[in-house]
């Protein structure tokens, strides 16, 4: 029912001449790690930095086992910090469900840290698109947990990952694509800015943001952005070079959550970038049934400090073809 734009598809922020720029206000950090060991049934957590965060803000924490459905999404109730202790204390709205953890081994000499992950995912700038709830229907878990393990027999086909709202999973998406390649015509700046209910199930080339056949955007970057509760992954970067990905924070998306698309891609800076809870979807590619976090198909770009956690497959995919595919 809704009016497609050629091209660009429909319920699009389409920019083909021109620049786009939306800036939200800092958080600081993005994402970060528990300070202590939480046990379920906590409503309090403990991390080792100041923050900007404010009460009601939502938050993502990743699970700490094997299983990718321990992860939980909350809000702060209170926060406060402890300049002694250079701590910062965070009631939530509601107790865990699972078991957090923070935790060093040591071994052969070297020591091995181990924590769960927090999210930041509200900005005062928010790019959200809607669920019809003509469409919504709930998803009973199913009974019987999710092995990811690639010979193990799958149980339920929905519900994998405990109960859920099911939609037409039919969101929004910008998308930066010029009339031609290499005409340095579009440019993106995204930064502290928050996309949810994003994306589109069963379209290819409909993500939250998508960098599509642009050629070199030197100056164009996405930085700081929550990227969460999507449908069609989180950033795409599509026969692009020089786009810069920074600490942005990626959350319960369908697919593969960063990725690179064609094999074309070089130049590219991905740093400092979380991503919980990548989920399998089987309205996409053959591939995003195992999904990974961030998706690499040249190695001619950088990849420093970046986390994938919890994914219900895999964390990082280097799968360099012979030669590039798409459109590219």
């Amino acid at each position: 029912q809704s009016m497609e734009l050629p091209m660009y598809g429909a319920k699009t922020i389409a920019v083909r001449h021109g620049t786009v720029e939306m800036h939200g206000r800092p958080v600081s950090p993005t994402w970060t790690e528990i300070g202590v060991t939480a046990d379920a049934g906590s409503d309090t957590i403990v991390i080792k930095q100041q923050t900007n965060w404010q009460v009601g803000d939502e938050i993502a924490i990743s699970s700490s086992s094997f299983a990718p459905e321990e992860h939980e999404y909350n809000k702060i109730k209170t926060i406060n910090y402890d300049q002694s202790t250079q701590t910062t204390t965070i009631q939530l709205e509601a107790a865990l469900l699972f078991k957090h953890i923070n935790t060093e081994t040591t071994a052969n000499g070297r020591t091995i840290k181990t924590a769960a992950k927090i999210g930041h995912l509200t900005r005062n700038v928010k790019l959200r698109g809607n669920v019809n709830k003509d469409h919504l229907e709930k998803v009973d878990a199913c009974p019987q947990a999710f092995n990811p393990d690639q010979f193990a027999t799958q149980t339920c086909f929905q519900g994998r990952y405990g109960e859920e709202m099911d939609s037409d999973q039919f969101g929004s998406q910008i998308m930066f694509h010029a009339a031609e390649m290499g005409t340095r015509e579009v440019h993106g700046r995204l930064e502290n800015v928050e996309v949810t209910w994003a994306g589109q199930a069963f379209r290819l080339g409909r993500y939250p943001i998508h960098f599509h056949m642009n050629g070199d955007v030197s100056g164009s970057y996405v930085k700081g952005c929550a990227v969460h509760h999507t449908f069609n992954r989180a950033v795409t970067v599509h026969g692009v070079d020089n786009l810069l990905v920074e600490n942005n924070v990626a959350y319960n998306n369908m697919g593969h959550a960063f990725f690179l698309e064609d094999g074309i891609e070089e130049n590219n800076v991905f740093r400092g970038n979380l991503a919980i809870f990548t989920r399998s979807s089987s309205s996409l590619l053959n591939v995003d049934v195992t999904p990974a976090s961030f998706w690499i198909v040249n190695p001619v770009n950088t990849f420093e400090n970046n986390v994938a956690a919890g994914s219900t497959h895999f964390g990082f995919w280097f799968n360099m073809p012979g030669h590039p595919g798409g459109p590219s």
